[in-house]
Order: structure tokens, then C-alpha cells, then sequence
């Protein structure tokens, strides 16, 4: 017993309690500063595509603010629809912090005056007649900066833009402009007009609330499930009270932890909570089922405790280690938020560890020196199996013990109902019995099963989709989710990539040779299949030779004449033209070509962009380069991202785990049948995410490096007792059943718990956490199958 008479919380259990939360407290006094973070860029960071244009349009607004709006009515260019967009638009106009709103009766367009241009409304005055409205429609559905930017294609959908004059970037601004956007629409939604709104402060507020009402569902949720779980693993109700209050104290000291080290709560960290729970309970799960076992074999206390160590410190040890190597491999991601996942997860391991068999142990020492188990002579694992070479000597038993105050004696009649022994340990020996007989005699039937599911793993894997698309992020009932979604599939398209086009000199793209090159590009673009819309500065000339000229239908084409083509440049130069900044440089040596898609797998969007450039490259004209390097650069950059971040991480946790096993059990055939006999589930699922179409994004990724650290802890139990076991002189197939008898309940009771812990994610709002929480149970589940099955059916095998 002199083993662990160093740790003074088992030798002072009352005082370094105390210390303990001392030392703690800070964090504690950090609780009321956490913060959800809800910013739409860590959302979009995983996204490459949709996060290119989010920063161009941040940059282009600086520190003003944007509401899209889009309104559905039946028919938009009618006198009824044309007097719902005015009466929207003046509506919206005196909401707090406006500073513009622009919409179809609420814009202006040049008109030739002169030999120069005017602005004038765009929908005309007095436009009552059904012939005037018709050439209205003519008109905005025929200019391609009218056409699906200011108006859908349908005649149905039409956008009306706010521009709000300071940023709305706290959560008492957001929801403030929510609650006025709502007021200000809901007369119109009662008279039968639909809307979709679309605004960054919008989308980081649906996000927060969000958060919250996960973390609503989770944690009822999780205390109903968890005490039904516990209370069926120790049927024991102060131990019960023990686990949940280690819990307790686990997940109060994380927040305080985030805030100090400037982390905070996104929809990628939330996951740590549910995950560290898990562990945690994993873990306590092991040292509660072997103190419990010691205890009602007739120890006291202190030796309970004592021999609890001897059987459960180092496996554990070990066992979080791995746990904590699998989630710091996260941290060599080339991805922020899987690094900051994998920090303050290593983090909270480490936290585990030392609250468990520290304050944890103190706390179980005052406990049930106060309130010790029962015995129970019956038990199925007996003092014979789990009593160390000191016989028990009856120490913190109930006898002799002086008089207690009601409320302890309340106390202790409830914990003695719950802590009779039950029937529970006799009929696990049936089926653990069952196992035994199982693995020794269907052995190489196992395995043969094993190398089968191997070979699924690998065509599953083949399949796997690395495509990440911020709006799979969010829940197919959420407002963002269905605004983006009518905008791709309304508006033309949500995919942006500039191709730019150098002609190698300032003012060079003023050139008509150069302007007709362009616009045959421009035009081939428009015609790929695939592509929705293509705008290039060519466009934009041809349109201002078209108000030129009266607006001609024939005329919108570029003018022939240098001299109208420096008069437009200039015209456009000094009205700020909006969508000139857009197409072209400020020295107008670089034109750009802007191509959109709708939303669609990268490998498709690129090869559209690929052929576009191959297009350019083949009838360029001499002096001219043509690139999208950063465009495509960008897209494929977050495919490799994902796929190096699941080599890197998975193989570096591999690596590492084997070399810890190798050094635990000083046996490389123990530490790779460990890895193998987790590898094989861990494989299976990211297979079912390739059969079933589930992506790997910046969440799903990391079930591999996370599941493999944490499944491999059961084979770290059953090992180490299955080699204590041989080295005390059983055979191989003898080692196995003890190990079964010793180490089978706390296994599947810590596989159950983690199963039931990951399946609450199936409540979660990101369909991203929903996949890693399946994915993670369904991995869970097959390293119990693999660990009860495989493992000791290769161990029975096993020679010295």
C-alpha cells in the first residue's frame, strides 16, 4: 500500500481538497465573461469560395453594413408589384442607422444628355400603361447587371439592399436590427408578400441562438441519459452523486479555461464539451467499477483505494494519453479551428487527468470513509480475484461509527437502498462466460471477419468526399441556409471566381483590339454549360454605348470609335460607377472577367473554370496573360487542406499511440495488435461516410485522429490485465478469460457511455456536428465489437 502514499490527497484528503479549489477558483471567477463566438468568417473559413467573396464584399463595405433582401410577389413588373417594392423600400428607409436603401424604384440610370450622361430614376415616372410596364420589363431583363442582380430571371424575386451606416456587431445591435427588419416586413407578409433576408449580422445572431438552444438540448439531455446509464453501471446512488459532481467540476473549470487562453465557443469548440464529458465519464467509469468491486470485497476505504490504483492508475495513465496524442495531432491541422479544437481538448484531457486522481481521489476518501459500500461476498469477480496481497481488514465499515444528525442517516438510508448488492455481477458472468467461449473457440473465424470489413474500409474510403460548402454548415430549416439557397437557385448562382486579364500597359484595356478579345471571352463564358452569368468590362462599354445611343437594342455592343470609348471611361470615372470597380483596375491595365455558378461540388466548379481559361489561353492576343491562379488556387487549397489535415492527424496519432503502447508494454506486436484492432473501426466509419455521400469538412475530419485515441483506451484495459495476467504464469487463453472477468463490464460500460454520450449530437443544429457525432458512436461501437471479439480471439494465439 506504500505504493501511493506520495499523493497527498489520499494521505490529507480534507485540505487538499480545500487547496484544490482554491487554486481553482480564478477559473470559476472567469464563468461570467465566457462568450459564444457567432462570427460568420469562422463559419465561412472552411469554405474557400464563399470566404473569397465574404472578404472582397468586407472590404468593399469597410465599416458599413448590408441587408439583402429578397421579395416575392407573383409578378414583380405589374403595377401591384411595382408599388410593393416602393412601399418595402420606404419602409425600410427610417429604420435606425440607415443610410441607403436601393432597390428597383429606389435606383438611378444614366441617360444620355448631350454629349454627356445624366441619372435618372430607374423605373420611370407615371409607369401605368401596360405597354410602358412591358418595355420596363424589356429593359431590366435584358441588361446583365439588371438581370439577376437587381431582378430574378422569373419576373418573381427582386433584391432590395440596406446599407446601414455603422457596423451592427454586438448581440444587443443584432438582435435590435433583426427585431426592426421583422416589424418593418410583417405588414407586407400579412397581405401575402414572402421574404428571405440575408446580412452577416443576421447570420452571427441566428448562430448564437442557435448555440444556446443546442446547449439546451444537450444538457437535459445528457444528465437524463447519463444518470440512466450510471445508475445501471454502479447501481450505487452516492456514486452516482460522486461521478456527476467530477463532471460538475470538469466542465465549470472549462469556460474559465477557454477565457484565459482567448478561445471561445463556436460551432466547432462546442463539441468539446459532450467529448471531454464522455472521456471523463469513461475514465471514472474504470476507477469507480474497480473501487466499487474492492470495497464490497471488504476493504475499507483507504485500501479500496489503494488497490483501486494498483489495478486502474497506469492503464489509465495511458489510456488518456493516447487519448490526449489523438487530439494534439488536430493541432498540426493547416486548419484554425481544428487546431484550437485540438489545443483545448489536449488541454481538457490533461485537466481530466488531474482532477480525477487528484481532487477526485480526495473526495472519494472523505465519501466513503463516511459512507462505505456494503459488502458482497457474491460478487462475480470475489476477493479472491481482486484483493491484493493484504487480506481486508473491515476499515470504514458502519459499525462502531458514532451517531449521525437525521438528515446524514436520511442520507445514508437512501445510498443503502440503491447500494444492496444486486444480482447484477452473478448474470454478467453468463454472458461474459458466453464471450469466453466465443473468442477461444470461433477464433479464426473472428479474424477472417475482420480481414472482410477490411476490405469494405478500403472501397468506402476510395469514396470519400472532401467538398466543403459553408451552407451545409447550417440547418436545412435555418433563415440563412434557405436565403442562400433561394439566391443560388433564384439569382443565378452564389459562385464567384474574377479571371483577370493583363494587357500589359496602363490604360491597355481601353484598346478596341484588346475590348474585342475580351468580349468574345465574356461571351464563350456565358455559353459553358454550367455557367449562369459572366460580366467583363467590355460588358459594361457596350451597355454605355447602348444609353448612348438611345438605347437601340442593336446598340449594346461596343462602340467602334476610341474617341466614345475615353468619353464612356470618363463618364463612368467621374459618376462612380459601382460595378466598374468590379471589372476593372484602377489604372485599367487588368480587366477582369467575372464568371458565376451556382452552387456545386469543387471538382465540377473547377473544371468549368478550367476550361474557360484553356478557352483564353488558345485565342489570346500576343502581350496578353491570363490568370485565375488565386481563384483556383483557393478552392483546391481547402480540398488538400482537409486531406492532409486526415493524414497528418491520423498518422501522427497512429505513430505516436504505437510508440507509447511499445514503451508500455515493451512488446511492438501488443502496441500494433492494439492500433489494428482499433484502425479497423475507425476505417469503417470514415467508409460509411464515403458510401453514404458525407463529406469530410472541418468538423467530420476529425473523427479519425479523436476516435482512434479514445477507442484505443479500451484496448490499453484489457491488455495491460491480459499481459499482468500471463506474466503471473496463466496461459494465453487463461489471461484472456480473467481479463474478460476483470476488465469486461467497465469496458462496455465506458464504450456504452461514449456511444450514448456522441448519439446526442443527433440533437444538434449543424448537420456537420450531427455527422461527427454518428460517425463517432457508430466507431465506438465497432472498437466494442472489435476489442471483445477480435482482440482476445488473436491474444488466445498470443505466444511469448
Amino acid at each position: 500500500m506504500a505504493k501511493h502514499a506520495w499523493n497527498p490527497f489520499l494521505r490529507f484528503p480534507r485540505s487538499s481538497l480545500a487547496i484544490s479549489v482554491l487554486v481553482c477558483l480564478p477559473l470559476f471567477l472567469l464563468l461570467p465573461r465566457f462568450k459564444v463566438s457567432s462570427e460568420a468568417h469562422v463559419l465561412l473559413e472552411g469554405d474557400q469560395r464563399n470566404l473569397a467573396s465574404y472578404e472582397k464584399v468586407k472590404q468593399i463595405l469597410a465599416d458599413t453594413e448590408v441587408v439583402v433582401i429578397s421579395l416575392e410577389c407573383p409578378d414583380v413588373f405589374s403595377p401591384q408589384g411595382i408599388d410593393a417594392v416602393r412601399r418595402v423600400s420606404d419602409a425600410l428607409q427610417p429604420l435606425a442607422g440607415v443610410e441607403d436603401v436601393k432597390s428597383l424604384t429606389h435606383s438611378v440610370k444614366p441617360v444620355r444628355r448631350g454629349l454627356g450622361f445624366e441619372m435618372v430614376p430607374l423605373v420611370p415616372s407615371g409607369l401605368t400603361t401596360a405597354q410602358e410596364i412591358e418595355s420596363f420589363k424589356r429593359f431590366c431583363l435584358e441588361q446583365p447587371l439588371i438581370r439577376d442582380v437587381m431582378v430574378a430571371a422569373d419576373g418573381k424575386h427582386t433584391l432590395i439592399t440596406v446599407t446601414l451606416s455603422a457596423k451592427a456587431n454586438t448581440q444587443i445591435r443584432q438582435r435590435k436590427l433583426r427585431d426592426e427588419i421583422d416589424a418593418a416586413l410583417e405588414p407586407f407578409q400579412r397581405e401575402g408578400f414572402r421574404f428571405q433576408i440575408l446580412a452577416v449580422p443576421l447570420i452571427e445572431d441566428e448562430i448564437r441562438s442557435t448555440l444556446r438552444s443546442d446547449a439546451q438540448k444537450f444538457l437535459p439531455a445528457s444528465a437524463i441519459l447519463l444518470a440512466v446509464i450510471l445508475g445501471w453501471t454502479f447501481r450505487s446512488l452516492r456514486i452516482l452523486l460522486l461521478v456527476l459532481a467530477n463532471q460538475l467540476f470538469v466542465l465549470l473549470l472549462l469556460p474559465g479555461a477557454m477565457e484565459l487562453t482567448g478561445f471561445s465557443l463556436s460551432v466547432f469548440t462546442v463539441m468539446l464539451f459532450p467529448l471531454l464529458s464522455g472521456i471523463h465519464l469513461a475514465q471514472l467509469a474504470h476507477v469507480y467499477s474497480s473501487f466499487q468491486a474492492f470495497q464490497r470485497a471488504g476493504q475499507g476505504a483507504a485500501d479500496a483505494l489503494h488497490s483501486m490504483l494498483d489495478q486502474v492508475f497506469k492503464s489509465c495513465g495511458f489510456s488518456l494519453l493516447t487519448t490526449a496524442i489523438g487530439l494534439l495531432s488536430l493541432a498540426i491541422s493547416d486548419v484554425r479551428q481544428i487546431q484550437e479544437f485540438g489545443f483545448l481538448g489536449t488541454f481538457g484531457v490533461v485537466l481530466i487527468f488531474v482532477l480525477t486522481f487528484g481532487p477526485g481521489l480526495a473526495l472519494m476518501k472523505i465519501v466513503f470513509e463516511r459512507w462505505p459500500l456494503k459488502a458482497d461476498s457474491t460478487d462475480a469477480m470475489g476477493p479472491d480475484r481482486i484483493l491484493t496481497a493484504e487480506s481486508a481488514d473491515g476499515r470504514g465499515l458502519t459499525s462502531g461509527r458514532r451517531e449521525r444528525s437525521w438528515l446524514v442517516r436520511v442520507i445514508h438510508a437512501i445510498g443503502g437502498l440503491l447500494d444492496r448488492p444486486s444480482a447484477g455481477p452473478r448474470h454478467d458472468a453468463a454472458w461474459l462466460d458466453w464471450l469466453i467461449h466465443v473468442v477461444q473457440k470461433r477464433g479464426s473465424l473472428i479474424v477472417a471477419a475482420v480481414g472482410v470489413a477490411a476490405l469494405f474500409d478500403g472501397l468506402g474510403i476510395s469514396q470519400v468526399r472532401t467538398d466543403i460548402r459553408a451552407v451545409e454548415f447550417l440547418n436545412r430549416r435555418s433563415p440563412t441556409r434557405q436565403a442562400v439557397e433561394e439566391l443560388d437557385k433564384t439569382y443565378g448562382g452564389i459562385n464567384v471566381v474574377q479571371i483577370e486579364i493583363d494587357s500589359g500597359a496602363e490604360h491597355g484595356i481601353n484598346q478596341l483590339e484588346f475590348l474585342r478579345y475580351v468580349e468574345k471571352l465574356q461571351r464563350f463564358a456565358e455559353s459553358y454549360p454550367g455557367v449562369s452569368a459572366a460580366y467583363s468590362y467590355a460588358q459594361l462599354l457596350a451597355m454605355i454605348n447602348q444609353i448612348w445611343e438611345e438605347g437601340r437594342p442593336e446598340a449594346l455592343q461596343l462602340p467602334e470609335n476610341p474617341l466614345l470609348i475615353n468619353l464612356f471611361v470618363l463618364a463612368l470615372k467621374s459618376q462612380n460607377y459601382p460595378f466598374l470597380t468590379a471589372l476593372c483596375d484602377p489604372s485599367f491595365r487588368i480587366a477582369h472577367l467575372v464568371v458565376r455558378t451556382r452552387d456545386m461540388p469543387s471538382d465540377r466548379y473547377l473544371a468549368i473554370i478550367s476550361g474557360i481559361l484553356r478557352h483564353a489561353e488558345q485565342n489570346k492576343l500576343g502581350g496578353i496573360s491570363v490568370s485565375a491562379t488565386a481563384g483556383i488556387h483557393s478552392i483546391l487549397e481547402a480540398d488538400r487542406r482537409i486531406l492532409r489535415s486526415q493524414i497528418s492527424s491520423a498518422g501522427s496519432s497512429t505513430a505516436v499511440i504505437g510508440l507509447v503502447l511499445t514503451l508500455l508494454w515493451r512488446s511492438p506486436r501488443l502496441a500494433l495488435l492494439s492500433l489494428l484492432t482499433n484502425a479497423v473501426p475507425v476505417a469503417f466509419v470514415i467508409a460509411i461516410a464515403g458510401y453514404a455521400g458525407v463529406p469530410l469538412n472541418s468538423i467530420t475530419i476529425m473523427v479519425a485522429a479523436i476516435c482512434l485515441g479514445i477507442a484505443v483506451d479500451d484496448s490499453i484495459h484489457f491488455i495491460t490485465h491480459w499481459r499482468d495476467a500471463v506474466r503471473a504464469g496463466l496461459s494465453a487463453p487463461d489471461a484472456v478469460a480473467d481479463a474478460f472477468r476483470i476488465k469486461g463490464r467497465p469496458i462496455v460500460f465506458t464504450s456504452v457511455i461514449l456511444i450514448a454520450i456522441f448519439s446526442i449530437f443527433w440533437f444538434s443544429s449543424f448537420p456537420p456536428v450531427v455527422h461527427f457525432g454518428l460517425l463517432s458512436a457508430i466507431a465506438f461501437l465497432g472498437a466494442l465489437a472489435t476489442v471483445l471479439f477480435f482482440l482476445p480471439a488473436v491474444l488466445c494465439f498470443y505466444r511469448r
